[in-house]
């Protein structure tokens, strides 16, 4: 009876470490995702904001909208820059592209991450990093993926093109066409 009684422990004990083998790292997966800070359509309707507040070169609105320690990755730069760099980045496209215009065709959201695709308006008025004026207008498409954390955005991770607005303003020649 002594044997049948461990028998039936060592199978419990087990089963129990099956069982727990299986579902833990499950409940430790949900457990440690990321929970939405707010409601997905604010997240959303902020990350549109963001573009609004940048075409009408409404800086002051950075500080509502970023949180203090906010990153802003783009592309071909060694590090994210900071709130203030971006702040001085945005002031300097602003001043080669005056009238630029955002155009938001599509967004995705979930957890704590909207990811915006569209594109840009706009006319080459000024110095771009170090390519003068053209008076030429670019249309660019766009990528932008935002991160949120107590409904403001802490960091964002931008992809657009820049070869086909470098070809726009005349700097590079455009791709040889098949055939040609």
């Amino acid at each position: 009876m002594e044997k049948n009684i461990w028998g039936w422990v060592i199978g419990a004990f087990v089963i129990g470490g099956i069982v727990g083998y299986v579902i833990a790292p499950a409940t430790r997966q949900a457990q440690q995702a990321p929970q939405p800070t707010a409601n997905v359509e604010q997240n959303k309707a902020l990350a549109r904001r963001v573009f609004e507040e940048t075409d009408k070169g409404n800086l002051a609105a950075f500080d509502e909208l970023f949180t203090d320690d906010y990153l802003f990755h783009f592309p071909g730069n060694p590090k994210p820059l900071n709130k203030e760099e971006h702040k001085q980045f945005v002031v300097a496209f602003r001043a080669a592209f005056p009238d630029v215009k955002h155009t938001v065709e599509d967004q995705v959201a979930e957890g704590d991450k909207v990811t915006s695709r569209g594109f840009f308006k706009a006319t080459h008025k000024g110095e771009f990093q170090g390519i003068k004026a053209t008076d030429k207008p670019v249309e660019v498409t766009f990528t932008l993926t935002n991160r949120f954390v107590s409904g403001k955005i802490a960091e964002e991770w931008v992809h657009f093109d820049s070869a086909g607005l470098l070809q726009q303003v005349g700097v590079i020649p455009p791709p040889a066409q098949p055939g040609g």
